[in-house]
C-alpha cells in the first residue's frame, strides 16, 4: 500500500481497479493475504479472501501539529533515507520544525513549494546545516564520528566518501519507519566540510524555519538521512502561524520605525514576541527573507538591546544599549 510498505502483487484482469482477485505470484496460484492495497491512486481492500470494490485513495501525509506532542521519531533500522510527506493545511506563515538528531550525526532536509534546505539554529550550539550530532573524544579534524566503516568530520566533510545506505517509509498502521520488502539502495553524500556540523556534547534540539507565504500547496517533504545504522532521531512539525514581530530601530535606543520577526531556538512552540540569542529573525512574518548581516537596534525583553545578525540570519549577541 502507498502508505505502507510497498510489495509486488498480480491481478485477475485487465486493470487493477477492475480485477476480480490479487495474487503475490505471477502464477496467479497464492491469493494475497487481507488487508489494504494500492496502486495508481486507488485503493481496494482484501477482506476473508475477497476483493472488495476500488475506492480512492487518501493522502498518506502526517498532519501538523505540536512539535512536542505530535513527533515523529525514526532511525534504528539501518543507514539509509528515512522518508515523510507533512500536511500543514491552508494557513500561511511559517511553519517550524524541532529536530533533534539525539547523539549520532543525522541530517534533515526539507523539501516545499520549490524549495529544499537544511539549515537550523540551536539555543546552545547556534547556526548549523547539514548533518548534525555529536563528534567523538578525542576530537580528530575538529571533530569527527566513525560508524559502521563510515566517517565524517567538521574540517573533512565525508572527505568525498560516498556511503550506501537504504530508503525507509513511514507506515501508518504501525505509526513508524518499515524496511521495503524488496530493499532499495541510496547513495549519500560525498558531504562537504560546510554540510558536516557536530558538536562536543549533546545536541538536543534545533530549529528550523519554513516559509509559508501562500495557501498552496501544503504538503512539506521530509527526508532524513544516517549514516550509522544505530541513528536515531526525533522530529516534530508545528502547522503555521505568523512570526512574532519585536520594534526595529534606526537610531541608537531611540526611534522606532519598523519591526522585526523572529523564530525562537528557546521556546518549543517556535513562536515568541521575545528575541534571543540563536534565533532566526526575518523582515516578514512568514519567514521569507532573513534579516541582512549587521547591528541593528531593538526593544526586546523590555529593554533597548544592540543586537548583532550573522549572514545566516541569526542573532549572534544582544547587549543591552545606552544612549
Amino acid at each position: 500500500m502507498a502508505c505502507n510498505n510497498q510489495q509486488t502483487i498480480f491481478w485477475e484482469g485487465l486493470t487493477f481497479g477492475s480485477a476480480s482477485q490479487i495474487f503475490t505470484d505471477s502464477a496467479l496460484t497464492s491469493v494475497a493475504s487481507d488487508g489494504f492495497y494500492s496502486f495508481g491512486g486507488t485503493v481496494r481492500q482484501m477482506l476473508n479472501g475477497n476483493l472488495l470494490a476500488p475506492q480512492s485513495c487518501a493522502p498518506c501525509n502526517i498532519p501538523c501539529g505540536n512539535p512536542k506532542n505530535n513527533t515523529i521519531t525514526g532511525g534504528g533500522l539501518g543507514r539509509g533515507t528515512y522518508q515523510f510527506n507533512i500536511d500543514v493545511g491552508t494557513n500561511t506563515g511559517a511553519v517550524i520544525i524541532k529536530m533533534n538528531p539525539q547523539v549520532n550525526p543525522s541530517r534533515l532536509i526539507w523539501s516545499y513549494d520549490g524549495i529544499t534546505s537544511s539549515e537550523y539554529s540551536s539555543s546552545t550550539w547556534g547556526y548549523a546545516q547539514g548533518i548534525i550530532g555529536q563528534y567523538d573524544s578525542p576530537v580528530i579534524n575538529g571533530g569527527s564520528v566513525t560508524c559502521d566503516g563510515n566517517t565524517v568530520s567538521n574540517n573533512n566533510g565525508s572527505n568525498s566518501q560516498i556511503f550506501s545506505g537504504f530508503s525507509f517509509s513511514f507506515d501508518f498502521s504501525t505509526q513508524s519507519f518499515v524496511s521495503p520488502i524488496l530493499p532499495v539502495q541510496v547513495n549519500l553524500g560525498p558531504y562537504n566540510p560546510s554540510d558536516v556540523n557536530l558538536v562536543p556534547g549533546i545536541p538536543n534540539e534545533y530549529t528550523m524555519v519554513i516559509p509559508k507565504p501562500n495557501a498552496t500547496p501544503s504538503i512539506v517533504s521530509i527526508t532524513i538521512e544516517t549514516i550509522c545504522d544505530s541513528s536515531n532521531w526525533i522530529v516534530g512539525t508545528n502547522c503555521p502561524q505568523p512570526l512574532l514581530s519585536s520594534p526595529l530601530g534606526v537610531t541608537r535606543c531611540a526611534l522606532y520605525t519598523t519591526t522585526v520577526y523572529s523564530a525562537s531556538s528557546f521556546m518549543d512552540s517556535g513562536y515568541s514576541s521575545l528575541i534571543e540569542i540563536n534565533d532566526f529573525v526575518f523582515t516578514d512574518v512568514n519567514g521569507v527573507n532573513p534579516l541582512a548581516a549587521g547591528v541593528y537596534y531593538v526593544f526586546t525583553s523590555g529593554i533597548d538591546q544592540i543586537m548583532t545578525v550573522s549572514s545566516d540570519g541569526v542573532v549572534t549577541n544582544l547587549v543591552a544599549c545606552t544612549p
